[in-house]
């Protein structure tokens, strides 16, 4: 329907829906995300053509846990024109696309957008990215390559907070190691001396 109006009917659509989403983003910035949600979805619908309003969207639809929606949106916000894309960091879109992979467990999928993410020259995403692959690796039991990940999080990342939390994992993964390697050496004594009985 929109393709249909007239070029100023479009271009009042337009404005309505830019007016929405520069309110949804102050309520967003307010921490009202239902309300964010409501506007960003308004300005959807008024212009369909702006995909930046899908992006916003989409990241206010991860805040309230809406994650495949959120998905949906990122999938199409991909697909912006030359204007639209300098409003919107492609290496933000990648990472709350891996953010919401990892958050409904699909794991693979959630790595290889934080690994775009990672080799970017984004300084602020990319020790994060690299520390949920870690996570990831981890949840999967992965611990060798986990542990690489955090290691490299401890190498690039300058966020003391981010650096805690991936050395809590390396000591998780060294006692998780630990427990196991003496565990096979319970097992392997206890089998010994089943035989020797």
């Amino acid at each position: 329907t929109f393709n249909l109006l007239s070029a100023s009917q479009k271009q009042q659509k337009r404005n309505e829906a830019a007016e929405l989403a520069k309110n949804g983003l102050a309520d967003f910035q307010a921490g009202k995300l239902q309300e964010a949600v409501q506007k960003f979805e308004s300005a959807t619908v008024l212009d369909p053509e702006n995909k930046v309003y899908y992006f916003q969207l989409a990241i206010a639809l991860y805040k309230t846990e809406q994650f495949n929606r959120s998905l949906v949106l990122l999938d199409l916000a991909k697909d912006m024109d030359l204007d639209q894309k300098s409003q919107v960091d492609p290496v933000e879109l990648n990472y709350y696309v891996g953010l919401n992979n990892y958050r409904l467990k699909l794991y693979k999928d959630a790595a290889a957008a934080f690994e775009e993410v990672a080799a970017s020259s984004n300084e602020s995403l990319s020790g994060s990215a690299q520390f949920y692959v870690g996570v990831g690796l981890f949840e999967q039991v992965h611990y060798k390559e986990a542990q690489e990940k955090f290691q490299a999080v401890l190498d690039k990342s300058k966020d003391p907070k981010l650096d805690a939390r991936a050395e809590n994992y390396i000591e998780q993964i060294i006692r998780a190691q630990q427990f196991e390697a003496e565990r096979a050496h319970q097992w392997y004594v206890g089998g010994t001396l089943g035989l020797i009985s």
